[in-house]
């Protein structure tokens, strides 16, 4: 993960055409990179729930301010 908070394209493409931020581009190109869709689903399940609960406290944990972490919080306002 690399958070960018107010990105909505990535540097490379994900497949042949696309370089969204996108969790379901993501997802959908799984089988390329030999992943299964459904363990695709599941992996990013696990990861939205992790980062929900956990991303904030560990800004603050790292010594982020209060400025630094609101900053960045849309990077984190995943769906």
């Amino acid at each position: 993960m690399n958070p960018v908070p107010y990105g909505d394209e990535l540097s490379l493409l994900v497949d042949d055409r696309d370089n969204r931020i996108s969790i379901d581009l993501a997802i959908h190109t799984a089988p390329l990179f030999g992943i299964q869709i459904k363990d695709a689903e599941d992996i990013a399940e696990e990861m939205l729930q992790t980062i929900h609960t956990n991303w904030e406290r560990l800004a603050r944990d790292y010594g982020l301010s209060r400025g630094q972490i609101n900053y960045m919080r849309p990077a984190f306002l995943l769906n």
